[in-house]
């Protein structure tokens, strides 16, 4: 194929390369036809970040150089894309009306859980090809799908039961129960801030009571025998779900991380893209978004 009068589409964002599933899409596109050329930017090379400090210094120095007229067509990962506030502020695309009038796509086949990820006040600014599944996991006939548990209920059966909740440290702890949704948390606490701060207070208490080792590798027999509740698990796809699942001789439960109010259970998109809304050919940028989801 002869490139030479080709146009580039450049897709931008960290660690790139590392996505085989956006690798198939360019791949297929550019192979298509030859009127245009994806690209792939790595904005770690230019615009890499050693600690936290750091990286809010390399953020702003990447929105400037956004705003100097070299933002790309397509914006893929997560690192300092806020795609929420970049739709509002007319930075991406919505991408709405691509998926309602692509018969690649189906709001059916979509769970739940990725739906509401997805969705912004019926915008959607972000697409992802993947996901994997964090939280803990319990043996089902103790928990009999009964899986929004908030920390103060996974204390109190801990207690009842004399066992260890889960092997986690102090600070991990108060990390999970707060920091995964936080804006759920901040919008149901922000009129009773009283009531918020006894909950914290209490929240440490327990974190200082039960954290401990982060131990890895807890057995199921410890599951069964409720001598550990729940145990940390991430699924990265489906084959590691039937390895998980092909070597437990019981029902599993997915409980997820207890929070103040319930359970967060937390999924970690895969592969995020977005069109910027600068690009000259957001059509052609979702001529590539679709190869992420084919059957292929």
């Amino acid at each position: 194929i002869d490139y030479s009068k080709s146009e580039n589409i450049v897709i931008g964002g960290y660690n790139i390369s590392a996505s085989d599933a956006l690798k198939w899409a360019v791949y297929n596109f550019n192979t298509s036809q030859n009127d245009y050329r994806a690209v792939l930017v790595d904005y770690s090379e230019q615009f890499g970040f050693d600690d936290p400090k750091d990286a809010q210094k390399q953020r702003l120095a990447l929105m400037k150089y956004f705003q100097e007229g070299h933002a790309p067509d397509m914006f893929f990962g997560y690192y300092f894309f806020d795609y929420e506030y970049m739709g509002k502020s007319g930075m991406v695309l919505d991408m709405r009306p691509y998926i309602e009038n692509d018969d690649v796509f189906s709001f059916s086949e979509f769970s739940p859980s990725v739906e509401k990820m997805l969705n912004q006040k019926d915008h959607i600014y972000q697409l992802f090809a993947g996901y994997s599944l964090n939280g803990l996991i319990g043996i089902h006939d103790i928990w009999k799908d009964d899986t929004d548990v908030s920390i103060f209920d996974l204390y109190d059966m801990a207690q009842s039961k004399n066992a260890i909740a889960y092997y986690s440290t102090a600070e991990e702890i108060v990390i999970e129960a707060l920091g995964y949704n936080f804006k759920e948390l901040w919008s149901e606490y922000r009129n009773r801030p009283e009531q918020l701060h006894e909950e914290i207070h209490r929240l440490l208490e327990i974190a200082y009571e039960i954290g401990g080792e982060d131990v890895l590798g807890v057995s199921y027999d410890e599951l069964q025998n409720e001598k550990v509740l729940l145990t940390p698990l991430m699924i990265t796809g489906l084959r590691a779900y039937e390895m998980q699942v092909d070597g437990s001789e019981c029902s599993l439960d997915f409980v997820g991380y207890p929070s103040l109010s319930g359970a967060v259970h937390l999924i970690n998109p895969n592969d995020l893209v977005a069109i910027s809304g600068s690009s000259k050919h957001p059509d052609i940028c979702w001529s590539i978004i679709r190869e992420m989801f084919t059957e292929e």
